[in-house]
């Protein structure tokens, strides 16, 4: 798990990618997008295919 001071932006191209945060797990599959915000996570492919996935990272600062 981790986290980062930035915003980032994921298409998921190809396969399938579970976002694991400290609440929950999300799925996302060919086609869907997802946006995150810095929050505690991490990335599994619990699959066999390999997930093909187009990120953008844009630096973010952290609110008090």
């Amino acid at each position: 798990m981790h986290t980062s001071e930035s915003v980032d932006y994921i298409a998921v191209i190809r396969g399938e990618i579970v976002l694991v945060t400290d609440k929950e797990e999300v799925t996302l599959k060919s086609g869907d997008t997802l946006v995150q915000t810095g929050n505690n996570h991490t990335w599994e492919n619990r699959t066999d295919e390999v997930a093909v996935l187009l990120v953008v990272v844009v630096g973010a600062e952290r609110a008090n």
